[in-house]
């Protein structure tokens, strides 16, 4: 029935469905400039989210192919990219119908949805696209337009977190570009992705393809030692966008890893067990860190560090074990999806007001609502997560002997590191106002979009028939089984907490943790090498000038900074619409 709303009598249409389902948000865009009211805004937010989750579910599977765009633009749907493109929807819309209430401000509000509606445009892109050069034109919309919802608010701290960001999207730009071209070379010139997982197990330079791909998606995925542009925008940005920033954006590296990786092709254990590695190490880290947070947001940001590492480590199995790889991508999608709508539903709570206590229905309502995608992180009986941690046990099997269980005692340590942040999260929810709570009331536009992750979210999943008889009436063993890390993980906390109580003693680590170390370092070594390069070229006094004419020119651009976003948005437009057009 979807499909048939879809594609007219026939077929005329079927052949624009992916280039409408990309562009669509693109082509609305200019229009948030002229919407007069929130509902027309609305409007602008929820009509491209549901065309795309309408193709995701309408049994839509194909690939056009559009040679006069690019290097011969391919769009289309398989059932990888209909699982991503369903649970990615759901949140833009989400997020867009929330962002319509909680961005203050007409002109402000209008910005927002703008540059919302072009990283929209490259996020559902980035799913379609079934060649290189179309890949890496949506990622480069998505990131670009992300920078801008990261420094929305225009603070310093914003504006500080926005270049952190933008440096290393640029350098993970740089990374994947070069990745790309040998890629391409390796699969003797074909751009189709379907040949490049192949061509790169087999090509002359394949392990430094894949090096360049890990680490280039690794920067957009939040991998250990590439994630700390992470907790730094995370808190900064507007609520919606942290929700879309975790939720939908970085799941674009982890679709990278999945398209160009050669999963399923060929044993590779030495790449194999470095992506495990690296993946189980974000997984403790982030869950260390994220506990030691006092700002709820970036204790949620940690967390997708966290959540990250689990399916960086997934994906590292089928690089070991290829037969593996049917089972590891269906517990990685379940993964992919149920930390989409879970961590996005937790970031939309951090922006509407508590109830008050004497409010005691409400209160006990909207706390329901914080437990619920919580307890679905650290894998709760009769949850996602619970379904999701599953099917990533039955590919363990796969694993050469006595290295599953060792896999396995890695993943329950796992689960309990992610009870542990989310009991952190709980606390200080707890302890913590939301931001300008004195001034919004909790509007039904905040909290239908955030009930409707909370609620909705289970429903979506067992629509894609990931349900498992197994999960869904489990045994009294499995249930016992799924609740002892979440108990182990509650009681670490309350140890730790009381411990830190009576000791006085507290580690701390800074949100950005390696970044903010390096910072100061690199800092005075750029103002030390400036300084001397002047005094070598111009004397010591006019140097001393002249580096304090550019340290107050430094901070003129900083203030004026935000006030280039309208331009840079209308640039990013014109720029991917103008290569849109060659589809004419």
């Amino acid at each position: 029935m979807t499909e048939g709303l879809l594609i007219s009598a026939g077929g005329a249409l079927s052949p624009w469905l992916p280039a409408i389902a990309a562009a669509l948000p693109l082509l609305l865009a200019p229009l948030s400039k002229f919407g007069e009211s929130r509902s027309v805004m609305l409007w602008l937010a929820l009509i491209p989210s549901l065309f795309a989750a309408s193709l995701a579910v309408s049994g839509y599977r194909a690939v056009e192919a559009y040679p006069g765009a690019l290097l011969g633009l391919r769009l289309g749907l398989d059932d990888i990219g209909a699982a991503f493109l369903l649970f990615t929807s759901f949140l833009w819309a989400a997020a867009g119908a929330y962002a319509n209430y909680y961005i203050e401000g007409e002109g402000s509000r209008r910005r927002f949805l703008f540059f919302h509606l072009l990283a929209m445009s490259g996020n559902f892109g980035v799913i379609l696209a079934q060649d290189i050069a179309g890949f890496y034109m949506f990622f480069a919309l998505l990131t670009f337009s992300a920078y801008a919802l990261v420094i929305h608010d225009g603070t310093g701290a914003a504006l500080r977190a926005g270049r952190v960001y933008i440096a290393m999207a640029v350098l993970g730009e740089a990374l994947l570009a070069a990745g790309f071209f040998l890629a391409a070379d390796a699969a003797g010139g074909l751009t189709d992705l379907s040949f490049i997982p192949s061509a790169v197990a087999s090509g002359t330079y394949g392990d430094l393809t894949i090096a360049l791909l890990i680490s280039g998606f690794g920067i957009k995925a939040g991998l250990v030692v590439l994630h700390v542009w992470l907790p730094l925008a995370h808190p900064v940005a507007p609520v919606p966008a942290s929700a879309l920033l975790s939720g939908a954006m970085i799941k674009a590296g982890l679709l990278g890893w999945i398209r160009f990786l050669p999963l399923g092709e060929a044993a590779l254990p030495g790449w194999g067990w470095l992506l495990i590695g690296a993946g189980l190490s974000g997984a403790f880290y982030g869950a260390v860190a994220g506990s030691l947070q006092d700002d709820k947001k970036t204790v949620l940001a940690y967390s997708s560090v966290s959540q990250m590492g689990v399916m960086a480590a997934a994906l590292g199995l089928a690089l070991i074990a290829p037969d593996a790889w049917p089972g590891v991508l269906a517990a990685v999608l379940i993964l992919a999806a149920h930390h989409a709508f879970a961590k996005g539903a937790l970031f939309l709570s951090t922006g509407i007001p508590m109830p008050g206590r004497h409010r005691v229905p409400a209160r006990a309502l909207f706390l329901t609502g914080v437990l619920l995608p919580a307890l679905a992180l650290a894998g709760a009986p009769f949850t996602t997560g619970i379904i999701a941690k599953t099917a990533l046990k039955e590919s363990l099997s796969f694993l050469p002997a006595g290295e599953g269980p060792a896999m396995e005692a890695m993943l329950l340590l796992s689960s309990i590191a992610s009870s542990v942040i989310m009991a952190r999260f709980v606390i200080v929810m707890l302890r913590t106002e939301s931001p300008r709570a004195g001034d919004r009331q909790a509007w039904p536009g905040l909290v239908l979009p955030w009930a409707a992750l909370v609620a909705l979210a289970p429903a979506v999943l067992l629509m894609l028939h990931w349900e498992s008889s197994a999960v869904l009436n489990p045994s009294l063993q499995s249930v016992v089984a799924s609740v002892y890390p979440i108990m182990a993980g509650a009681l670490a906390y309350a140890v730790m907490a009381m411990l830190a109580r009576r000791t006085a003693f507290r580690i701390s680590v800074p949100p950005g943790d390696l970044l903010v170390v390096m910072l100061p370092f690199l800092d005075a070594a750029r103002r030390a090498l400036t300084v001397a390069s002047s005094a070598l070229s111009i004397g010591p006094g006019r140097a001393a000038r002249t580096a304090g004419l550019n340290e107050a020119l430094t901070k003129s651009l900083e203030r004026i900074e935000a006030g280039f976003l309208d331009g840079l948005g209308w640039l990013l437009f014109l720029a991917v619409a103008a290569g849109l057009a060659l589809l004419a």
